[in-house]
């Protein structure tokens, strides 16, 4: 029987110093699309810190920590791209940027706010890789203050299916999206929203 100290105990204040990275990017890096990404990591992080029985080992508490600084600090970098590829001039045309393989982002840059290129995050909730089925949720974020608009997205036989109505452009996103996520290829689709 095991009488040492739990995980909870063994490392005091783990779960609130793998969450620091995190939240010193989105003070760092505001973003749009802050209200997908912000509960997105904060729930992904909780998963991975959860507190276990007693009876957990040393290496699988070491594999859910370091798998959660991990996350924290590709957050921390993705929260950097994404800022950067919708703010600074210069930069090579925005790509998707994926994260812990359910979510991928882009932020192209939009022309000193002009409203013109929304960004984009798609979040899968659900995925079967081995029947390529799943569900997930588009979210498109337009400069300045309008609403972001949530789209309900599924996957059949690794093809997206969005709501009748959707614009061309938001069914490329998913697509890109997708793909950037290694889950299709895009060019089954046709023209890829990093054309623009």
């Amino acid at each position: 029987m095991n009488t040492g100290p739990t995980s909870m105990t063994a490392w005091p204040g783990w779960p609130r110093r793998c969450a620091s990275p995190a939240e010193a990017a989105e003070q760092a890096w505001p973003h749009r699309l802050q209200q997908v990404l912000a509960p997105w990591v904060r729930q992904r992080l909780a998963a991975l810190l959860a507190a276990t029985d007693r009876a957990e080992g040393l290496g699988s508490l070491d594999a859910r920590v370091r798998r959660a600084v991990v996350l924290a600090w590709q957050y921390r970098s993705v929260r950097h791209e994404l800022f950067a590829d919708h703010h600074w001039q210069g930069r090579p045309p925005a790509p998707w940027w994926c994260l812990d393989g359910t979510i991928a982002a882009r932020s192209p840059f939009d022309g000193y706010a002009t409203t013109q290129l929304p960004s984009y995050a798609l979040h899968l909730t659900h995925l079967d890789l081995t029947t390529g089925r799943g569900e997930g949720e588009l979210t498109v974020a337009h400069s300045g203050t309008a609403p972001l608009t949530s789209y309900p997205v599924t996957i059949t036989d690794s093809a997206p299916t969005l709501p009748t109505g959707v614009e061309a452009e938001h069914r490329t996103a998913v697509a890109d999206a997708l793909s950037a996520l290694g889950l299709t290829r895009a060019e089954d689709w046709g023209p890829t929203s990093s054309d623009r």
